[in-house]
């Protein structure tokens, strides 16, 4: 069962995450467009395909790097970010 959190439980609000997002990374992925990381605020943000938008919080740096460097991107976010850190839709269907 995901740990699927409310906005108000990541303690920021998302305009004061949004600003402290990193610049939006392009990455080659059949699942995601494109992600985003707040080393401050220790959240992950991806954009799959469609448009859907998930911010993930307590995101180690280094599960950030190991998304980038992952040859699937999609994969890599199935088995080590998915289903292991709080998270919430903030954009999309």
């Amino acid at each position: 069962m995901p740990n699927q959190q409310p906005i108000s439980a990541l303690e920021s609000t998302p305009d004061e995450i949004r600003v402290n997002l990193g610049e939006w990374v392009r990455v080659q992925s059949s699942n995601i467009h494109r992600v985003s990381y707040s080393k401050f605020d220790q959240v992950l943000a991806i954009e799959f395909h469609g448009g859907r938008e998930y911010w993930y919080r307590g995101v180690p740096e280094s599960i950030w790097e190991g998304l980038l460097a992952a040859s699937s991107k999609g994969g890599y976010h199935h088995q080590n970010i998915k289903w292991d850190f709080p998270y919430v839709q903030v954009r999309g269907p």
